[in-house]
């Protein structure tokens, strides 16, 4: 029985409607940034506790990262403790301290103190912050992988709930035209999470399994 115009209007009508739902439920990402997981080469700090291996000569990529242990900062002098701005804790920010402030004595009368007016708190202070600058110097690359094994740690919990909806993969490469910028795909990957012992901490580890 031939088809008549009107009934060959109303399915093309039918699949076009089936075209659009199924293109509004599954968007197509042309742009790495409208992923919801990225983890670029350059965000990845040196630091012991991560150890990468390059998919050189035929090997496999392989990112293992243990949980780093963190430091607080080297405790500050009683005689330099009040003088100190807000976020010294921090080994992002720079440590500096007031130039001058209000003192009240016994009786409750105000004067105003400076810092560089007593000598001993001067070498205080320089004793310190050359302390904190050697903390400061291992303890920024540490708070990175720290953040890093965060980040890993929360995909892992992700991978295992929604493992059928999602996939992570490796790229090597940037594809960039007409307002598209997305990675090459080089292969899918693979993440674990497990530990030495009951006492060691957490190790992450990914390693390509195979061609995207």
């Amino acid at each position: 029985m031939p088809i008549t115009p009107e009934a060959r209007t109303r399915l093309i009508n039918l699949f076009s409607f089936f075209k659009a739902v199924e293109e509004r439920r599954t968007t197509l990402v042309r742009n790495i940034e409208d992923r919801p997981w990225k983890l670029r080469w350059t965000e990845l700090p040196t630091h012991p506790s991560l150890r990468i291996q390059s998919p050189a000569d035929g090997n496999e990529f392989a990112l293992t990262l243990t949980r780093p242990d963190i430091h607080p900062c080297p405790e500050p002098p009683a005689s330099i403790m009040n003088w100190l701005v807000a976020g010294w804790e921090e080994p992002e920010k720079t440590a500096e301290h007031l130039g001058q402030k209000t003192e009240f004595d016994g009786s409750g009368t105000p004067s105003v103190a400076h810092f560089e007016k007593q000598p001993q708190r001067l070498e205080d202070w320089r004793e310190w912050n050359a302390q904190r600058d050697l903390w400061v110097g291992v303890e920024r690359p540490a708070r990175a992988a720290l953040r890093i094994w965060e980040r890993l740690f929360s995909l892992h919990s992700q991978l295992m709930r929604e493992g059928e909806a999602l996939e992570l993969v490796l790229g090597d490469g940037m594809f960039d035209w007409n307002g598209a910028h997305h990675p090459i795909f080089h292969n899918y990957l693979s993440i674990s999470c497990y530990s030495q012992s009951a006492s060691s901490p957490p190790e992450f580890s990914s390693l390509t399994r195979g061609a995207a």
